[in-house]
């Protein structure tokens, strides 16, 4: 027992130790903040007092500034200096320093002997200090960039905030900032007091600062429960409801780019019981009260669980609603909302964590090794000293010349075994050589300048040169030896192509790419059908516009820098040759089987295809979330998407005559070959999102217009997941469409499933209120609201699937070609089915001709992932004398076929295990939980 109780603190003392972060004694240790509610047009109550009238500090909210800086004056010297010296010999450089100061062992002038050690000191602080001013620049960027924030009136925001920090340095700063700030009086003109309210009587209270209106504020000087009036392409200050926007039902495009990497818009929408909150006065009326009640912050960047009551009624609050700080407003010219969290509440800061003080691997390396010169050191200077002793012991008693008068206090045989020691560490000091650490600090100085004026990492069509941030990890690059990446946006270039389709079990593959003028022209006029004649009624032609998701803010801190580069916007020449050279889905076959499924009799044996080819292509026009407008340049339909997948389908579905014209409100308009020159209308009535658990999407839509105004849930998402939610009686369609989708996946192509069913009105009644009380639950609420869905979304019909191409980037494979010579391991991290993902790896060089696959599948046929690991081992490396031959960079094998079946053997070709060319780990989605647990 007693063994125990002593072993426990001895591990706690070495945990303690390993784990100590210098930065943790110059930071505060932050609480965890509790739920909240924010009050808006309404006093807080009583109880967020104390008895002096003090605020409670469970419900004071961290102010919105956050600085990402390590330093200020003061701390600069101390916390720099205790970086420094946890290089264990910058201690022993000081020791050998100090000692030298005593005349005794003085051998030449101390300030010579200090001097190296005040240089590597001096231009490894020159050098963080010069990285932390560039972190102050920037956190002075973000913090004083600035929002229109309602003010005047009888607006008065009683939520309570902390004070912002202040250091030497902001207080050294405050009086010129008030200065600089000042403005003449009659100079208004960044105030916003929403021109369309605004009348002639209006004058005076303008002056006065009476009537509500907006005003540009400071980030850092936001407040939670603000209201705030975000401009086109100005970064969000803060994690903001929204209330209402410019465009029609209140639909906002962000750009999230800093969140998540991904240049496509997001879309979001308004609450809408705050619809009406469309100007200042709105906001700043007393009517307009209500309460947010927020879950604590936490760190998912895809979760947002609160809900709002207003005039006794409560609504959800969820990501959907929600603006994120980091990212940017986009096509939405303005953006009125409430602000939740702030400063180090908000998502993207609570991802980030503090600024470390980052060591490269050589550097780490270091300290043992000299830990281990340092002990040979000892150990030779203990020789040298014991051995003199001895001497000196064994010959002053018999008079040697060279100990005369060695009997004094400091001056004895036993004294001067220490002097030995002290004087033996400084003969042989050069075992731990302190011009290596000037060596390494001008080395990396030179890399960062050799980074920076490198031509071949010049990025040519934004003029920005590589820069080296951290110039402690320069020499970290040389030693990389895995990689991880995504596949969407990073190999591809996450710009869609539709390419194939299986509809009711017939394939239809699209015509042969006509890019270039020449091939266009050698073809024969279309001749007049009646989809054309559908697509010509339209007033305008369909297009998609993707150049809006590849916008880049120019932002590179991961805190949302204002930055907007003149390079960002593409030139309109550039877009209209974008524009120009869109691929449009167009297939014969297709387009015979529409035309003649519009006139087809519901008796005849083509009924049933007819049926699936609408409502295939019925489900592509209104199964997403895509807004369209009109551009006012070109008379164009845009169709604005949050993903380009979306962008994609609903384009297909015009091309052949479905086109998607709109959403007015709650009501979706689509014109169809069937109904033209009439559109038909449908009531949307739920949107069952797709997430990366779900892999599914689904709609609960209402016909309008017809005698029995039917529900229909029209869904998409991956094949394995709609499969398992089919009727019984889909499995010969099913089997059908499996191959067809064995066929897409060779061809490395992103597949998606079709399905419907139509709903009674009492079965949509009993689960909608089901799903409403799911959805305002603050606890636990994602899991409630899937299992809801999930109810919903059984007994469907198959209609079929499609096919889209992701392009690879230019130079993929090519660079992992250069990456795998240099014995790089490249891990990508894909949400495609697997044989999918593999051909995509053939085509990307990841896979070689003669790479040898191995697949760790979710269980399959009763073997664990644990079983398949030790049988992939046993195989494989049983004999593991010799070493395994490396990695071809070939470009991939068309002869290999896929096929989708659970025999890993057909999937990898035959001959495998046999190649020469090294071993590809391949592990899908369900085994990677198991995998990570082993």
């Amino acid at each position: 027992m007693s063994a125990k109780a002593t072993s426990k603190p001895t591990k706690s003392w070495f945990s303690r130790v390993a784990d100590f972060k210098v930065e943790s004694l110059f930071s505060q240790k932050r609480r965890n903040a509790p739920k909240r509610t924010i009050y808006v047009n309404e006093n807080v109550p009583e109880n967020y007092f104390d008895r002096k009238r003090k605020p409670i500090p469970q419900y004071t909210y961290t102010s919105n500034q956050v600085i990402t800086s390590k330093y200020t004056i003061i701390t600069f010297l101390p916390r720099n200096l205790l970086e420094q010296f946890r290089r264990i010999a910058n201690l022993f450089f000081l020791v050998i320093s100090v000692i030298q100061f005593s005349p005794k062992f003085s051998t030449i002038s101390p300030g010579v002997v200090i001097l190296p050690l005040i240089i590597i000191f001096g231009i490894t602080a020159i050098k963080d200090g010069y990285e932390d001013i560039k972190r102050h620049e920037s956190d002075k960027r973000i913090n004083h960039s600035t929002v229109k924030v309602l003010t005047g009136g009888e607006w008065k925001n009683t939520n309570i905030m902390q004070g912002k920090s202040k250091t030497f340095v902001r207080g050294l700063s405050r009086p010129l900032r008030r200065k600089s700030s000042e403005k003449p009086p009659s100079s208004r003109s960044d105030d916003d007091y929403d021109s369309d309210e605004e009348g002639p009587s209006d004058d005076l209270e303008k002056q006065n600062g009476v009537r509500p209106h907006w005003q540009r504020v400071l980030w850092e000087d936001l407040k939670v429960g603000d209201f705030v009036k975000i401009m086109d392409n100005e970064p969000i200050p803060a994690e903001i409801m929204l209330c209402a926007t410019s465009e029609d039902d209140d639909v906002a495009f962000v750009e999230t780019k800093n969140l998540d990497g991904e240049t496509n818009l997001k879309s979001r929408h308004g609450v809408a019981q705050l619809a009406h909150l469309r100007d200042a006065v709105s906001c700043a009326s007393s009517d307009n009260s209500f309460q947010i009640n927020c879950d604590r912050p936490d760190v998912d960047m895809y979760r947002v669980q609160a809900n709002i009551a207003a005039n006794g009624v409560t609504s959800p609050v969820d990501l959907s609603v929600t603006l994120l700080r980091g990212t940017v407003l986009r096509n939405t010219r303005w953006a009125i909302g409430v602000v939740m969290f702030t400063g180090l509440d908000t998502k993207i800061v609570l991802n980030s964590g503090g600024t470390p003080s980052k060591r490269s691997k050589v550097e780490r390396q270091m300290n043992p090794q000299v830990i281990a010169n340092l002990l040979i050191l000892a150990a030779m200077a203990t020789a040298c000293a014991i051995a003199d002793s001895l001497q000196e012991v064994k010959y002053f008693p018999l008079g040697a010349p060279w100990l005369y008068g060695a009997n004094l206090n400091d001056d004895n045989p036993r004294i001067n075994g220490i002097i030995t020691w002290v004087f033996s560490l400084l003969t042989f000091q050069t075992i731990v050589p302190i011009s290596l650490y000037v060596s390494i600090e001008f080395v990396r100085t030179c890399q960062a300048a050799f980074i920076y004026f490198d031509g071949d990492i010049y990025y040519e069509k934004t003029g920005q040169a590589t820069t080296c941030r951290s110039w402690n990890l320069s020499d970290d690059l040389g030693q990389i030896e895995y990689i991880f990446s995504d596949k969407t946006g990073t190999l591809t270039q996450n710009l869609m192509v539709f390419r194939q389709c299986s509809i009711g079990g017939q394939i239809y593959r699209g015509d042969p790419d006509m890019e270039d003028e020449e091939a266009l022209a050698e073809l024969p006029p279309p001749k007049p059908t009646s989809i054309s004649s559908v697509v010509d009624i339209a007033p305008v032609e369909v297009s998609v516009d993707l150049w809006a998701a590849q916008q880049s803010s120019g932002s590179n801190l991961a805190h949302g820098q204002p930055q907007h580069s003149p390079q960002d916007q593409p030139k309109a020449s550039e877009k209209k040759k974008a524009q120009e050279t869109r691929i449009r889905f167009r297939d014969v076959s297709l387009t015979q089987d529409i035309e003649e499924s519009v006139s087809a009799d519901p008796d005849s044996e083509n009924a049933t295809h007819s049926r699936l080819l609408n409502g295939f292509f019925t489900v592509l026009a209104l199964c997403h979330t895509v807004v369209t407008s009109v551009d006012p340049v070109t008379g164009e339909i845009q169709y604005k998407s949050q993903s380009p997948d979306e962008a994609a389908l609903v384009q297909a579905a015009a091309d052949v005559g479905f086109v998607f014209c709109g959403r007015d409100k709650e009501t979706l308009s689509i014109r169809t070959p069937s109904s033209a020159p009439d559109v038909e209308k449908y009531e949307l009535l739920n949107i069952l999102e797709f997430t990366s658990e779900r892999k599914r999407m689904s709609v609960v839509l209402r016909k309008l217009g017809g005698d029995d105004g039917r529900l229909f849930l029209l869904t998409k998402g991956a094949d394995n997941i709609i499969f398992q939610r089919l009727k019984d009686s889909e499995e010969e369609l099913m089997a059908t469409t499996e191959v067809h989708l064995n066929e897409f996946a060779n061809h490395g192509l992103r597949t998606l499933t079709l399905a419907y069913k139509v709903i009674s009105e009492a079965d949509y009644f009993d689960w909608n209120k089901r799903y409403h009380q799911a959805s305002l639950e603050l606890n636990d609420r994602e899991a409630k609201v899937e299992a809801v869905c999930s109810d919903l979304e059984q007994d469907l019909r198959l209609l079929g699937a499609t096919a889209i191409e992701d392009r690879l980037q230019d130079g993929v494979p090519e660079t992992i070609a250069d990456l795998k010579r240099a014995g790089i391991r490249i891990w990508v991290a894909t949400g495609d089915k697997l044989e999918t993902a593999i051909a995509i790896g053939r085509s990307t060089n990841l896979i070689s001709v003669d790479s040898n696959i191995i697949i760790i599948r979710g269980c399959v046929e009763g073997r664990t992932v644990h079983q398949q690991m030790v049988y992939a081992i046993d195989k494989f490396f049983s004999d593991t004398s010799g070493d395994l031959p490396r990695p071809s960079t070939s470009s991939r094998d068309p002869n290999i076929p896929l096929q989708r079946i659970q025999t890993n053997a057909s999937i990898v070709g035959a001959g495998n295990g046999e190649r020469p060319g090294g071993f590809v780990l391949v592990v899908d989605g369900s085994a990677l939980v198991d995998v990570r647990g082993l």
